[in-house]
């Protein structure tokens, strides 16, 4: 009977742990995101939103956004933070130059480097199909 007791606390133990690692942690809040901002994708800590639409197609969400190189590497760790991997790709390189891109299973960022248009940057959002 305590043997029976102890493996039951065992799987329960065992169950508890496994539920704590498998669920995934939601980033904290950031700043509000404009109109039409995808709620799956995590926004910037900081930075100032100019505008975003999704282009006429809906192929992607587009954004301008001021902020600097650092607020933009911090947010690259904020994406890898709540499960997007950085990607080695050309895949817009005709479009966006040598820009960051990260993904998850439902979408791509690319990130714009700071003062690409002046004094603000950009951030596009695709979804994956």
């Amino acid at each position: 009977m305590k043997k029976t007791i102890v493996i039951l606390l065992l799987v329960i133990f065992c169950a508890l742990a496994f539920a704590a690692c498998a669920t995934e942690a939601k980033p904290s809040p950031g700043i509000q995101g404009p109109e039409g901002w995808p709620e799956e994708v995590p926004t910037p800590l900081t930075g100032e939103f100019l505008w975003g639409d999704w282009t006429p197609d809906k192929s992607f969400y587009t954004v301008d956004i001021r902020y600097t190189q650092a607020e933009i590497d911090a947010y690259a760790k904020r994406l890898q933070d709540a499960g997007f991997k950085k990607k080695d790709t050309d895949k817009y390189k005709n479009i966006y130059g040598d820009a960051g891109v990260y993904a998850n299973d439902k979408w791509e960022i690319v990130l714009g480097d700071e003062g690409v248009n002046g004094d603000y940057t950009y951030m596009s959002l695709y979804p994956r199909e």
